[in-house]
């Protein structure tokens, strides 16, 4: 690490940051961090950094789940590969951590303009409820349903006349 940093004690700084880390990945990302020198994008993270303080005050600590393994799902299901039951069930709980941490976002919005520069970031997530709700519908943690779709259902039935 660059001698300045070293004074600034920037690697205990990012130690500490990155215990708060959901993910690998973005503890990886915190660790690449440096001090901003451009003095208008230092202002726009520190309006970030208030809004968020004034979000944290006002709605509570946001409601943000560990996410490890959803990429490795995502990149096998878009390598066609397929997930099992229980990988499909962490998608659906990926699904609904979504939700809740937009439900927050939302409810910073309407906390006044104190919360707004980071909570409109809530506008941005997609709505995954049609995926959660699919893939609940289809199974537990350790069975596809009979009910998941019309070929498997009617290929159980003929299995369980023969």
């Amino acid at each position: 690490m660059e001698h300045h940093l070293k004074a600034l004690h920037f690697d205990t700084i990012l130690e500490q940051l990155g215990e708060h880390a959901l993910s690998e990945q973005a503890k990886a990302e915190l660790a690449q961090l440096r001090p901003i020198t451009n003095e208008d994008v230092c202002r726009l993270k520190m309006l970030e950094t208030t809004s968020a303080r004034a979000l944290l005050e006002s709605c509570g600590n946001p409601p943000l789940s560990p996410v490890d393994s959803i990429s490795s799902h995502l990149q096998l299901a878009m390598s066609g590969g397929m997930l099992l039951p229980a990988q499909l069930c962490e998608v659906a709980r990926f699904a609904s951590s979504c939700r809740r941490t937009a439900d927050y976002l939302k409810r910073g919005e309407e906390c006044g303009s104190a919360c707004t520069q980071v909570a409109v970031f809530g506008r941005a997530f997609a709505d995954l409820g049609p995926l959660r709700a699919s893939i609940e519908g289809a199974v537990n943690e350790e069975t596809v349903y009979d009910s998941a779709s019309k070929p498997l259902r009617e290929l159980r039935r003929q299995i369980m006349l023969l």
